[in-house]
């Protein structure tokens, strides 16, 4: 119906994000090989996609992001998937929060072709650290 790079236009604008997915469109259509186009997308571009499209789906809201697990801890295969911790100010309304990352990500995700595993957290709720998830996200994750 709609190409991905268009229905990701359509779901949030996010600038920044949808260009990023073009170029590695274009380029994984240029080597013959969708799959190529997300092997192509190294961390340091993968983190900064991440950030400009939750920045663009929550704006003030967002407090930041915390990338963990194996993408984190520099231990990521190509097959790996990506590991998420999205801090809002709260309070956190889990739907709602959840259909905004869903929309925002959509689009990066068919360009890296793996799972994005993200997370809505309000960010006194990550700073409290009550559990062991946001303790480990705390400790080994980065901050985007």
């Amino acid at each position: 119906m709609h190409d991905d790079v268009g229905f990701g236009i359509v779901l949030g604008g996010i600038g920044g994000a949808l260009e990023a997915v073009a170029t590695f469109r274009r380029a994984g259509r240029a080597i013959g090989d969708r799959r190529e186009a997300g092997r192509l997308m190294q961390a340091k571009e993968l983190r900064r996609a991440l950030q400009s499209a939750l920045q663009g789906a929550f704006g003030s809201r967002l407090r930041g992001v915390v990338l963990y697990g194996s993408q984190a801890r520099a231990k990521a295969t190509v097959d790996s998937d990506v590991d998420v911790l999205v801090l809002l100010d709260e309070p956190v309304q889990l739907g709602a929060d959840l259909d905004s990352i869903i929309h925002a990500l959509y689009p990066l995700q068919l360009a890296v072709e793996r799972p994005i595993h993200a997370l809505p957290v309000g960010y006194q709720t990550f700073e409290a650290a009550e559990f062991s998830l946001y303790r480990n996200a705390k400790r080994e994750g980065v901050f985007l």
